[in-house]
């Protein structure tokens, strides 16, 4: 049932020291990340997809890389916004009626005054 997630046990702090080293800390070369990121399709809802991540962009946050997960009775979200270079992942015991985007947003929105915006960003 599991289909493409790998059987991978993860937590949310597992979740965001991953997304952090894929973007930040060079788990994979500069050249890897550009062309994952690179968008190479459009989901059905409109949202750009790269190579395994989302890659979105909004005023708020400025441009973030998602995706999420769901396997019978749970979900995960995991966000790294680029510019602030913070992630947030969230892990939840249900898959019914969850919402999965509004609490990480919360979160990043509490944790964004105390960090310091990054050069450009």
């Amino acid at each position: 049932i599991e289909w493409t997630g790998g059987g991978l046990v993860t937590t949310p702090a597992s979740l965001v020291r991953f997304y952090g080293a894929l973007f930040e800390d060079g788990l994979l070369s500069a050249e890897s990340v550009e062309q994952m990121i690179a968008s190479t399709a459009v989901n059905e809802a409109g949202q750009p997809y790269g190579l395994g991540v989302f890659v979105l962009e909004n005023e708020e946050f400025g441009r973030y890389f998602h995706h999420s997960g769901w396997y019978p009775g749970y979900l995960t979200n995991v966000i790294w916004y680029e510019d602030l270079g913070i992630g947030v992942a969230l892990q939840y015991n249900q898959d019914y009626n969850a919402d999965i985007y509004e609490p990480v947003k919360k979160i990043a929105r509490r944790v964004r005054p105390l960090v310091t915006a990054r050069e450009g960003g």
